[in-house]
């Protein structure tokens, strides 16, 4: 399958292949100093990464602005799955990193290229990386674009296992279930047909830059690209999405969970629920500055509102007020011990978290620690146009316990 593509970001699919070259590598190294045989998969796996990169490598020597690059179509779910590797690792820079505006804008945009190409070139569901490093669960970025892959996947393979069941059924004189197909494709060649009309949800008319549509849903708050949920998937294709078998890392599996399937309800059979006694992110009493302790009491109130109205959106944005409100307490008699320079609305939030929890901050903390500094965004509805932010019930609980555990920590009784 060949597909036009920017040779700046034909250049960063290359640089992604290495990566995973290198993560494999890594990997090896560590099975073998523990004593672990490898896996006859992984190295398999190796070579794949190291025939494509060759292969594609050879595609760049041409001049001009735009290659072609041709990959063949049982290498096109390997190729999407070391573009994702390489944007996760961006996106986790730039959750956790201290790079200038400049080198985040730069960030920004290598991580959209590899999400391009890899919707460009995605036949089959997503297939994520795993091993040293690699968290049970996605960042928010990835987990939004796993979602909308699979789901264009699955629509184009629903269409086109329903166009053959017709025409077996015209060959076979009506009676479905006999006769062959006619068509000449292979089936990778039909699904790519079929899923090409499928990916102009994740393009923006002008080609520019890519972008995720968004749908609104009362029941879940915002959730990007309406995603169906990891059950509407599974029985097409078992819920598999690691790269490797789980003998290959202990039996553990690593989810890029979309939004759970939600049941609709009436509104009338929908109970309106505050948060529980140990939902509530913080003590206000525990806020040593009479300033932000008088805005948390006012987000508190708020929070119990937004919660009880099931507006999961505007509850995030809540929780993030009182969590920042939290940390800067915290850190506002601490500048020397924290290293911290300037005013406190250019304090680095996440750095804050990660010296005081350290070692116990797990995967999901850091996807609850990324919507917590970006929820601001969500009352900006410009940001939200070009870099849309998945929210929903579990994600505002996540980022309500980790509020929590960051307020006990401080106070001496963490968790």
């Amino acid at each position: 399958m060949r597909r036009p593509v920017q040779k700046l970001a034909a250049t960063q699919v290359l640089e992604a292949l290495r990566d995973v070259l290198a993560h494999f590598q890594k990997w090896s190294m560590e099975l073998e100093l523990a004593g672990v045989d490898r896996p006859s998969s992984l190295i398999s796996e190796f070579r794949r990464v190291r025939r494509l990169h060759d292969a594609l490598a050879g595609q760049l020597q041409g001049h001009g602005p735009q290659v072609d690059l041709d990959v063949d179509p049982t290498d096109a779910d390997l190729l999407v799955s070391c573009c994702l590797f390489a944007a996760e690792n961006i996106e986790s820079s730039l959750v956790f990193g201290s790079e200038e505006a400049q080198e985040q804008g730069w960030a920004v945009q290598h991580m959209q290229n590899l999400f391009r190409v890899a919707t460009d070139f995605a036949l089959s569901p997503v297939k994520l990386i795993e091993g040293p490093g690699r968290g049970k669960e996605a960042m928010p970025e990835v987990q939004a674009v796993v979602a909308e892959i699979n789901r264009s996947v699955y629509l184009a393979q629903q269409e086109l296992l329903a166009r053959r069941r017709a025409e077996q059924t015209l060959q076979s004189g009506g009676d479905p279930g006999f006769g062959a197909s006619a068509a000449e494709q292979s089936w990778s060649a039909q699904v790519a047909s079929a899923v090409e009309p499928r990916r102009q949800y994740l393009r923006e008319a002008n080609d520019a830059q890519f972008q995720r549509v968004v749908t609104a849903d009362p029941a879940r708050g915002l959730v990007s690209g309406g995603a169906l949920g990891e059950e509407a998937f599974s029985g097409a294709w078992g819920g598999k999405r690691n790269l490797l078998p789980e003998s290959a890392h202990g039996g553990t599996t690593r989810a890029s969970r979309a939004a759970p399937a939600v049941t609709p309800q009436s509104p009338a059979a929908q109970p309106r629920q505050e948060p529980e006694p140990s939902q509530v992110p913080v003590d206000p009493r525990r806020v040593q500055d009479p300033r932000l302790r008088s805005a948390l009491v006012l987000d508190l109130k708020a929070l119990q509102r937004s919660w009880a109205a099931e507006d999961f959106r505007m509850s995030a944005v809540h929780v993030s007020s009182v969590f920042e409100a939290v940390v800067t307490d915290y850190a506002l008699p601490r500048r020397a011990e924290l290293d911290l320079r300037g005013t406190p609305d250019t304090w680095q939030l996440q750095k804050i978290v990660t010296h005081v929890l350290g070692p116990r901050i797990t995967s999901p903390d850091r996807n609850a620690l990324y919507h917590l500094v970006a929820a601001r965004n969500l009352v900006r509805p410009s940001v939200q146009l070009v870099n849309p932010i998945v929210v929903t019930r579990q994600s505002v609980e996540k980022m309500m316990e980790l509020t929590r555990r960051f307020a006990e920590a401080v106070s001496g009784s963490a968790t």
